[in-house]
Order: structure tokens, then C-alpha cells, then sequence
């Protein structure tokens, strides 16, 4: 039939009837009203010169009940030009040799390592183009729109490559996210749970929505196959190891002394690692209440620092079974010192030797070892930190009622973390603000009740927080069975004098160190972790045991041009370009772990944070922005097939003979290498 002249088109003219007067033209009609008229809903019109919009309109298509139709507004012009036959070079762009594939840790101990993946390089293209972190007009030669090194590998105190292990898991390589980890950390599962994050804090999702959940997807990886990919990865490492036939001591097996131990055995060393407890962890061990650090967790992992050769001898004090100098006469050649800081604070004010007042470490290691079961009805926990968190949580986990957190600042300056502070809440315990133990009150030398007087915040002081100040007439009184005091930790430096001569600070019993190795004044002997630092974090901690473990290799070595060097980023020495945080970027909620229910929380230490299940993982992982740059790239020769591409002195160029100066190159290259070099349209 010819619909020009039927009643199947109502009597309308066809669009394809020549205009009046103009021989071999047709009459232009919408394709999306016709689209529309045939009954579809969803219509995308695409400019195909622009990639994001194009691939946001194509993503969106997939995700839509029903038939979407997708138009294209104008021809591809290299698909136009291929079908004309006319030839279009609109400019020349260049590759930047020093961005091309490299990396802010390319060159150093930091760098990974790893085999190029090609999903994984699929996969950081799609976040380049997408990301509103980047431009995707012409950029200018001096102009880099992407970062050297991401803010959270930076201020990460191991300088994990976080946005190389997050890409990872998008690919779908969780292996290799777990060896990108386990490059700068021996334990993904326990810091994963225990980590203060402060990769987090700082990284660039915060000023769209919030950040990426890095320590979850962390443990995610290591917990991954119940730590099966981890044990395969330990049995690797085991591999490389040459024995120097070289033995070094470790004191103490908390984080900063396990560190060391396992980077002295991946140097050849061998080692023996001394805890005076009857079993090795430290603080992990009985510090971090297990709903917090299941102990199968924390086993699993120190099993793996066993399968090495690590031989762990516990129940051993030194300065009392042996002592330092005794160690020295049975060949060791150097002895690391990671004691911890595990001597509470007291608050020195009257009543503090009173039955029902404990302090926070050795209450929690009291519940550990089960010597505690039962408290009083009414709990206060005096203190802001994770300590006090834990001894008001587990508190209310071996029967107390009513647990209240006193603390003498504001929210704002509470060092805990957040996420612990509502946890705390969600489980019902109070926390009372601006106020401060004055006395302890008792009767028979029993606990009875608390005098406390508010405060008010001054100046801030050496810490940075305002500074708290009694509130003159404001005292009053508070009945309560238990008192536990959580204000800190010092080094118990009598475990060191009888046998050493390590210089140790007068002010907070901390022993003085190189920085850079670790080295104490006394030779062969290193040291750190809470005993140099004080109270300080889990990651701290194990910072300080790998260098520590490059200084004795270094004052150990006869050769010191072999020796496995170590490098660190200082937060400090690298500018953060405002030019690279996003703008105008859609907002993609943070993913949430699962959690145990409220219910089953209060009877019981079993883990409350779960963790991610592999499709929250995922899902999470495709929030990270890959903010930094990846020298595990050859995107462009394996995916893109453009001519004018090749490979000189081990970087892609770019031939200026065969570039058409489309721009699509540099809007999908991963490290933003690619510039415009020469436009030549005025």
C-alpha cells in the first residue's frame, strides 16, 4: 500500500513527500515523537561526542522496566566520515610520558607490582569518563586532572594503594586486592575491624556524600573464602623467603612487634617473638573485646605469621624470665621492643583505691580471661576514647544495667569513633557531656557514689581540643555501684631498667627513637609502637614495626646496598590540587555493613558488625572515584583500537600523522595522560 495516499495515515502527507519546490528533500520529523507515538515511555536522546552523558543514557536504558529506545541527535562524525569518504582531523593530542603508566608509587617499595588486568582497566576508564572529578573537554598540556597519589593512601599510616585495591574488587580480582593490601599490611582482617580510618576521613566522596567504606571492603577481601586467599597469599610470600641464617628477638606480640617479626622473616631472618601472656596478640588479644575482633579472626591471622617459621614463645616476662642482655648472649643479633603502653592512667583524686573502681585495660583483660563475670547494676565509665567504649559495652554484656560514659568535653572533641560512640548508644548506654570525676564516695571502703563538677570548654590545648574548665557551685553527686576509669595509657618502663640503657623521655616514659629505623641509644636494640608513641592506634603501631624491621635489616646487613629499602608518604610533602574534587557529581549513598540484631547483642560477645556480603561489596567498590593514578595500564592499545596509537621506550604515543583529534582518547584514558597538543579549527 502506499501510505502517502491511504486513509492509513488519517489522509496526512508522508514524511517522505518532497517539499514543495525543493526537488529531493523529504519533510524532517521527530524520531522521538514517532518513537513516542508507537507507545514507548523512555526515550533517551544522545549527543554520541558525548561519552558520560552517552553512557549514563545507555546504563539508565538497561535499568528501565520495558523498552527504552536510545537516539542518536547527529552521526558519530568518525562513523560519518568513514561512510563519506571526507577525511576530518580536527587536532592533535599527545601523551604525557611521566603519567603514562605510572603511579605515585612507581619507582619505590610502595609500588604493587601487579600483572595488568584488563577488566580492571575497563573498569577505571568507565570511572574516569563518568567521574565529574574530570574534564571532558579539551585539556590543556599543564593542566593534570588527575591525582598522583589519592588523598586515602596518603594519609594512610601504611600507605595501602587503596584505590588499586578498590579497583580490584570491582573487576572481580580479590586476590589481587588482597595482595595490593598485604604488600603494606600482614593483617587485612583484624585492622579491617579495627582500624581508625583515617583514609576516610579524607577521602574525596566527603564532599559529594560521604566516603568510601575502605576498612569494610578490606576485610571483605581478607575474610574472603574464610581467609582461604589469605593463607594462599602467606604460602607465596613463603616461597620468595632466602634464610640469611640470622636470628632477631621480639618483645611483645602486639601489632607493632607481629609486624616486625613478619618483615624479618620475609627479609630471611630468624625469628622468636616473647609475650609475657599466655597467648600472643597484645593488646588485640585481650584490649579489643571479641564482639569487636572475634579471637578466630585474630588466630587465624597470627597462624599465618606461624606458617612463615615465626616461633611464638608465650608466658615469658622479660627482666624476669629473661632479660635483654641474656637474649644477646644466645645469638640474637638485634631485639625489637613493641611492649606496648599498657599501664592505665589514674586520676589521682581521693577515694581511687576504693572497692568497685577499675580501670579500663585491666577490665577488659579481666573479662578475657574470665576472671570477671558479673558487675554491678549501676556502671560509669570515665573517659571519650575506644577504650571507654569497650569497657561501657562489654560492661552491659556481662550484666550491668545502667552504663553510663562520663566524659569532660563535647561530642565534637570525643576521640572515639564514631561509629563505635552509636553503637554504644543503639545498645542503651548514656553519655553525659562537660563533666568530671571531682571524688569516689564509700562506705566500708566500698564504692558507693561519685561527686562530679561540670565543665565549660576554654582554649584549646596542645592536643587542639578546647580545653575543659570546672564550672564554679556546680558539683553534685551521683549513686553507683562500679567506676571505670578509660583516660589513657602509659609505658610501664620498669620492664626496661634493670638490663637496658634505652634513653627514655621524662615526660611520658617513652622511649626515644630514630624515626626513620627505629633505633634506641642502646646498640642492637629498636623499639616501636605505644612505647614510643604512647597510647596510639592499631596502624601506628604496625607502621612502626616495618621500619623498625628495615633498620635492623640495615644494622644487621653487611652489605647495606642489598637491603630491601622502605618508603612512606609523608601527608605533608603531597599537594592535594583543589582542581581534582568533584563537582556537580550524583550523589550514590554509602553502603552499610549488616549488623548483628540489637536483640541477640547484650548476651553475649559474638561480632556485631558482620560485614559486607559480596554484592554490598561490589556495589560499595563501584562508589570509589580512582582518584589516583595506576601504572598497571594499557588501556588504550587493549581496548580502544585507535591507529594512531603505539608503544616507544615502554610508553603509549601517539602518532600525530594518524590522530584525527576526536579527544575520545583523552576523556577515556585512566590517568588522564592524554592531551591536547594542536587544535587546528580556529
Amino acid at each position: 500500500m502506499d501510505n502517502r495516499t491511504t486513509a492509513m495515515t488519517g489522509f496526512q502527507p508522508h514524511p517522505g513527500i518532497e517539499t514543495p519546490g525543493v526537488p529531493g528533500s523529504d519533510r524532517i520529523q521527530s524520531i522521538e515523537k514517532i518513537v513516542r507515538a508507537c507507545g514507548v515511555d523512555t526515550v533517551f536522546n544522545i549527543d554520541p561526542e558525548n561519552l558520560a552523558s552517552t553512557f549514563y543514557s545507555i546504563q539508565e536504558a538497561y535499568q528501565t522496566q520495558g523498552v527504552s529506545v536510545i537516539i542518536s541527535t547527529h552521526a558519530c562524525p568518525i562513523s560519518e566520515s568513514r561512510q563519506t569518504g571526507t577525511p576530518i582531523r580536527k587536532a592533535i593530542y599527545a601523551v604525557d610520558p611521566d603519567i603514562c603508566r605510572t603511579c605515585g608509587h612507581i619507582g619505590d617499595s610502595l609500588h604493587c607490582g601487579l600483572e595488568i588486568c584488563k577488566k580492571n582497566e575497563m573498569n577505571r576508564s568507565i570511572r574516569k569518563l563518568l567521574n565529574g572529578l574530570y574534564k571532558t573537554s579539551a585539556i590543556p598540556a599543564e593542566y593534570r586532572p588527575k591525582m598522583m597519589h589519592a588523598p586515602c593512601t596518603v594519609h594512610c599510616p601504611v600507605n595501602i594503594c587503596i584505590d588499586g585495591f578498590i579497583s580490584q574488587i570491582s573487576a572481580g580480582n580479590n586476590k589481587n586486592a588482597l595482595k595490593m593490601i598485604m604488600k603494606r599490611l600482614p593483617f587485612p582482617s583484624i585492622c579491617g575491624r579495627v582500624c581508625h580510618r583515617p583514609c576516610e576521613a579524607v577521602c574525596v566522596r566527603n564532599r559529594i556524600d560521604s566516603p568510601i567504606a575502605i576498612a569494610a571492603l578490606r576485610r571483605y577481601v581478607a575474610d574472603f573464602y574464610n581467609g582461604i586467599t589469605y593463607q594462599e597469599i602467606i604460602n607465596e610470600l613463603k616461597q620468595s623467603i632466602v634464610p640469611n641464617n640470622k636470628k632477631v628477638a621480639v618483645v611483645g606480640s602486639g601489632p607493632s612487634g607481629l609486624t616486625a617479626a613478619f618483615e624479618l622473616a620475609l627479609r630471611g631472618y630468624e625469628i622468636t617473638v616473647f609475650e609475657s601472656e599466655p597467648e600472643p596478640g597484645g593488646i588485640l588479644a585481650w584490649g579489643i573485646p571479641e564482639y569487636r575482633l572475634p579471637k578466630t579472626i585474630l588466630n587465624r591471622e597470627i597462624n599465618g605469621l606461624k606458617s612463615l617459621g615465626i616461633s611464638i614463645k608465650t608466658s615469658i616476662k622479660i627482666g624476669e624470665d629473661i632479660t635483654l642482655k641474656q637474649l644477646f648472649k644466645k645469638g640474637f643479633e638485634a631485639v625489637f621492643l613493641g611492649i606496648g603502653a599498657q599501664k592505665d592512667l589514674k586520676m589521682n583524686i581521693p577515694g581511687e583505691n576504693l572497692d568497685g573502681v577499675f580501670y579500663a585495660l585491666k577490665f577488659l583483660k579481666a573479662i578475657h580471661y574470665k576472671k570477671i563475670k558479673t558487675i554491678g547494676d549501676s556502671v560509669a565509665v570515665i573517659g571519650g576514647g575506644d577504650s571507654a567504649i569497650d569497657a561501657a559495652r562489654s560492661a552491659k554484656r556481662i550484666g550491668a544495667v545502667n552504663v553510663q560514659i562520663i566524659y569532660r568535653r563535647s561530642e565534637n572533641e570525643m576521640p572515639a569513633r564514631k561509629d563505635e560512640i552509636a553503637a554504644a548508644r543503639e545498645e542503651g548506654i548514656e553519655i553525659s557531656f562537660l563533666q568530671t570525676p571531682v571524688r569516689f564516695l564509700g562506705k566500708n571502703n566500698i564504692l558507693t557514689r561519685i561527686e562530679l563538677i561540670k565543665m565549660q570548654l576554654g582554649k584549646p590545648d596542645q592536643s587542639g581540643r578546647r580545653r575543659p574548665v570546672p564550672v564554679e557551685g556546680s558539683k553534685f553527686t551521683i549513686p553507683i555501684d562500679t567506676v571505670i576509669v578509660a583516660i589513657g595509657q602509659q609505658t610501664d618502663v620498669n620492664l626496661l631498667a634493670q638490663d637496658n640503657n634505652c634513653k627514655v623521655t621524662s615526660a611520658n616514659n617513652n622511649i626515644i627513637i630514630d624515626s626513620r629505623t627505629g633505633a634506641t641509644s642502646y646498640p642492637g636494640i629498636f623499639a616501636g609502637g605505644d612505647v614510643v608513641t604512647g597510647a596510639a592506634t592499631v596502624l601506628s603501631a604496625i607502621a612502626a614495626g616495618k621500619k623498625a624491621a628495615y633498620g635492623i635489616d640495615l644494622a644487621v646487613s653487611k652489605d647495606k646496598t642489598s637491603v630491601k629499602p622502605l618508603d612512606f608518604l609523608d601527608p605533608q610533602d603531597v599537594e592535594l590540587d583543589e582542581l581534582n574534587f568533584p563537582q556537580d557529581f550524583p550523589s550514590e549513598p554509602r553502603n552499610k555493613t549488616i549488623h548483628l540484631p540489637l536483640s541477640k547483642r547484650k548476651t553475649g560477645f559474638s561480632e556485631v558488625d558482620k560485614g559486607f556480603t559480596e554484592s554490598l561489596a561490589l556495589k560499595e567498590a563501584e562508589r570509589c572515584l580512582q582518584c589516583g593514578l595506576c601504572a598497571n595500564c594499557n588501556h588504550c592499545m587493549d581496548h580502544f583500537g585507535c591507529p594512531a596509537f603505539y608503544i616507544k621506550d615502554g610508553k603509549i604515543a601517539i602518532d600525530p600523522n594518524l590522530c584525527i583529534g576526536c579527544g575520545l582518547c583523552a576523556e577515556i584514558c585512566p590517568n588522564g595522560a592524554i592531551f591536547l597538543q594542536e587544535s587546528l579549527i580556529s
